[in-house]
């Protein structure tokens, strides 16, 4: 049960330090499988603004605070 809560939490400070990753990328850094992976993004997706496609994951969250920066 712990090492599974550390690597959800690692799961969740990956995809928020990324504005993308590819699945293949958070299998092989957790050691999960891909249905894990799929089936994590799915709990992730309720709590952060993210979007699966094609494989990768694209953090809106970051995509935003990147533009905000660029502005000042």
């Amino acid at each position: 049960m712990k090492a599974d809560l550390a690597k959800m939490a690692k799961c969740i400070y990956l995809i928020q330090s990324n504005r993308r990753i590819s699945v293949r990328r958070l299998q092989h850094e957790l050691g999960i499988s891909k249905r894990s992976v799929y089936r994590w993004i799915d709990a992730v997706s309720r709590i952060l603004p993210i979007e699966l496609c094609n494989g990768i994951i694209l953090n809106h969250a970051v995509s935003k605070s990147l533009k905000h920066h660029k502005t000042k």
